[in-house]
């Protein structure tokens, strides 16, 4: 699997997830490496939406950083998250229980 697919994974499944308990909040993901890029997934009500960059002034409610392929590995289910965290390979700030909505969105879910 490349970004470019689990970009496209991600905002296809976002469309047809429907959350149980309404929230707002702003993901953002923040891929360092060879093929640096943003991303951010946007929690509205019942509603997730995905789009590539970050909203100007807005400060998230999760930020997320690590490289792509270690993203990759996680999203795919190679790594477990914990190990990834703990061993430093993925920095996470914020809210931590809206993981949870971005793992809805990887292949494996």
């Amino acid at each position: 699997m490349t970004l470019d697919e689990l970009y496209e994974t991600m905002l296809g499944k976002a469309s047809e997830i429907e959350l149980t308990q309404p929230a707002s909040a702003a993901i953002v993901v923040e891929i360092t490496g060879d093929d640096p890029r943003v991303w951010q997934v946007d929690v509205v009500g019942t509603k997730l939406a995905v789009k590539e960059g970050q909203t100007e002034g807005q400060d998230p409610s999760l930020k997320i950083v690590t490289s792509g392929d270690v993203l990759l590995k996680v999203a795919s289910n190679k790594m477990k998250p914990a190990t990834a965290f703990f061993t430093g390979k993925i920095k996470v700030k914020g809210d931590m229980a809206l993981l949870s909505h971005l793992k809805t969105l990887w292949p494996q879910t």
